[in-house]
């Protein structure tokens, strides 16, 4: 009978296992312990336990306890007493648990004895004893563990795939806020240009002139009455003070021609003076309008950059979501392969076993009859 050290290291051969790294021990023992129990229920171990009725175990006129010599078993098949009779006395039952229950009264006596023919389960190997089935089964019994630890590696490999799987959060919806636009400044007025008027520097102007003829004519009267009759300094004095008298309003008709071109240089100085300030207000007006598009242009891009960093969550996210779904369909893949792999070993088991539904008929009571 091969041991439990033996049978594992051929399971890990039959599945590729040396080195231990796809299966721990506890699993291909588990997997021995399963497919010893399913070989159990195919071609169970046949065996025979033999008692003396005592009076304990009587339970009335048709029941017998027999939990004292045969407390397992998977079916009975046939039961002697009282034994050493010739030809063999065998007894219609039916199995209760742990008792017998018989369909005539068998007049059960204390002091017989009883012979039961059972079909019970195999033990698999441990680490203290080899398993009791025979020989022949060892590759059996490797097979059909090598495909029940196939089949554990599918499960686990499911639950990895499901596991796969991650709670996600969502990113926060971005609520894109459209900037306002900017209210703009009231735009600067130009200065009206002033009309420019000569007219009256000119006729103080000509008036000047006038007046300049108007001494020079005094002064040449003047000089015509001067004669050996005349006092000619007196005429001269006279005359001149007449020229002087109306130079003097040619001088006033200068200062008034000059009070003229004044009047129009401060109306040229006042509009230079508006258009100066009309400039400053206009680069002010420019400034200020340049500012608040620059505002609102940068509430813009910041709202542009929140919806950007939306957009790479929102594609993160979905990048998370796509791995997850690419690890646990690579984990179903494989699984896949491990879950065939498995049932062709199970399948391999079986025909091993000579599957025949003969090994499947249930024996009832009424066929151990003599």
């Amino acid at each position: 009978m091969a041991s439990l050290e033996q049978t594992l290291s051929s399971i890990r051969i039959e599945l590729s296992d040396r080195d231990k790294d796809m299966w721990q021990d506890d699993e291909l023992i588990r997997a021995i312990e399963k497919t010893v129990s399913l070989m159990s229920r195919l071609i169970p171990k046949r065996g025979m336990v033999t008692g003396t009725i005592e009076s304990s175990w009587i339970v009335g006129e048709h029941y017998l306890d027999i939990s004292s010599i045969l407390s397992d078993y998977i079916r009975i098949e046939k039961v002697e007493y009282p034994t050493g009779m010739s030809p063999l006395q065998v007894l219609t039952c039916n199995p209760i648990g742990d008792y017998l229950q018989f369909r005539v009264d068998p007049h059960l006596t204390v002091g017989d004895g009883i012979r039961i023919i059972y079909l019970g389960a195999w033990t698999p190997p441990t680490h203290v004893t080899p398993g009791d089935y025979p020989d022949h089964l060892n590759d059996v019994v490797v097979i059909g563990a090598a495909g029940q630890s196939l089949i554990f590696k599918a499960e686990n490999l499911l639950q990895q795939a499901s596991s796969a799987f991650e709670t996600l959060s969502v990113p926060t919806a971005y609520t894109f806020v459209k900037p306002t636009a900017p209210s703009l400044p009231v735009v600067p007025t130009a200065p009206t240009a002033p009309t420019l008027s000569f007219t009256a520097a000119e006729s103080a102007m000509n008036a000047v002139e006038d007046e300049i003829d108007a001494a020079k004519n005094k002064l040449d009267s003047g000089e015509l009455v001067i004669n050996a009759g005349t006092r000619g300094e007196n005429v001269a004095q006279n005359y001149g003070m007449y020229g002087s008298i109306v130079m003097d309003g040619a001088g006033h008709r200068v200062n008034e021609s000059i009070a003229r071109l004044r009047q129009v240089e401060n109306i040229l100085n006042k509009y230079s003076a508006e258009v100066t300030a009309f400039g400053s207000e206009t680069n002010a007006y420019a400034n200020n309008v340049s500012a608040l598009v620059s505002l609102f242009r940068s509430e813009g891009e910041l709202e542009n950059i929140g919806a950007s960093v939306y957009t790479s969550e929102v594609n993160a996210y979905v990048a998370r979501i796509n791995g997850q779904k690419a690890k646990a369909d690579a984990l179903l893949d494989i699984a896949g392969r491990f879950l065939a792999s498995g049932q062709a070993k199970i399948n391999e088991f079986l025909a091993a076993l000579g599957y025949k539904p003969e090994f499947f008929k249930n024996k009832a009571s009424m066929e151990q009859r003599a």
